[in-house]
C-alpha cells in the first residue's frame, strides 16, 4: 500500500546524515577507479582529458567544474559526474565529489519527497455523504448508424461464445494458419515402407556334413562285420558210410 511505502521511506530518511544518498556516492566510487587518463589543465577550473581505447584511437573531452559541464554530455543529463570529471576532481586538492553531484541525488530532497503523512481510512461505505450542490448526469446518447442490436453480447463468463481461434486446414492445430504450418504431418495414404530382407544361414554346408558322416557310417558296418555281435558261419561237417551216419538221413 501506499500509506505502508511512505512510513518506510520516511523512516529510512531519519537515519541518513550525510550530504547525498549513500547508494550515489558508493556507484561514483565505483566508476572512479583505476581511471588512467591524460589531464592537461587550463584556465578557470577547466582541463582537456586524454586517453586511448583498445584499437589505441586517440580521444579527448573538455570538462568545465564551475558549469558543471563535459564535452560527453553525460553529465549534463545525468546530474552526476562522469568518469572525465571525476579523473580530473580526484586530482586537485581539497575538492569532493559530492560537491558536484545534483541536488535531485541529495538527502534533502529524499526527506522532503516523504515527509507527507498518508492517514488511514475507513471503508467507502463508511464516508460521509457530501452534498456537491449540482448533480452529474451521465453523458448524452448518441444513436449510432444501422439498425440496434436487440441482444447484449455476453461475455464468456455469462456463457457467450469464446474468440474463435483460425485453425489450419494441414495439420488441425489451432493458432495459425496453413501457409504459417511447421508441424510435421503423416500422410495415411502413402505406401508402407518396405521391410528389411533377412539374412538366410548358410545350411548346404550342414546337410552336406551328414550326409557325408552317413555313408562312413554305412561302409563301417559292410566290411568290418566281426565288430558286430552276430555269430561266426561254420561248415556242416562232411558225410560218410558210418552206420550213425545214415541212421541221420
Amino acid at each position: 500500500m501506499i500509506m505502508e511505502k511512505q512510513d518506510l521511506r520516511r523512516s529510512l530518511s531519519l537515519k541518513l546524515r550525510d550530504k547525498i544518498l549513500p547508494h550515489v556516492t558508493k556507484e561514483l566510487h565505483a566508476m572512479s577507479r583505476n581511471l588512467q587518463y591524460a589531464i592537461h589543465r587550463g584556465p578557470n577550473n577547466a582541463a582537456e582529458i586524454q586517453g586511448t581505447t583498445k584499437e589505441l584511437k586517440t580521444w579527448r573531452h573538455t570538462v568545465d567544474l564551475d558549469n558543471r559541464s563535459c564535452s560527453c554530455q553525460r553529465w549534463q543529463i545525468t546530474g552526476l559526474p562522469c568518469t572525465h570529471a571525476l579523473c580530473f576532481i580526484h586530482s586537485m586538492r581539497n575538492r569532493s565529489v559530492e560537491d558536484y553531484i545534483d541536488d535531485y541525488y541529495s538527502v534533502d530532497k529524499f526527506k522532503k519527497a516523504y515527509e507527507h503523512v498518508i492517514s488511514p481510512m475507513t471503508d467507502r461505505n463508511q464516508w460521509p455523504d457530501v452534498d456537491l450542490g449540482f448533480k452529474l448526469w451521465p453523458p448524452r446518447f448518441k444513436r449510432a448508424a444501422g439498425r440496434p442490436r436487440s441482444r447484449r453480447i455476453k461475455g464468456s463468463e455469462e456463457g457467450g461464445k469464446q474468440k474463435s481461434q483460425s485453425q489450419c486446414k494441414r495439420c488441425g492445430g489451432f493458432g495459425h494458419m496453413m501457409k504459417t504450418c511447421n508441424e510435421i504431418v503423416y500422410d495415411s495414404d502413402a505406401p508402407p515402407k518396405p521391410k528389411r530382407a533377412k539374412k538366410k544361414k548358410n545350411t548346404t554346408t550342414t546337410t552336406v556334413s551328414t550326409q557325408q558322416s552317413q555313408i562312413e557310417g554305412a561302409q563301417e558296418t559292410t566290411v568290418c562285420p566281426a565288430l558286430t555281435n552276430s555269430p561266426p558261419n561254420i561248415a556242416p561237417p562232411a558225410l560218410t558210410n558210418s552206420p550213425a551216419a545214415n541212421t541221420r538221413r
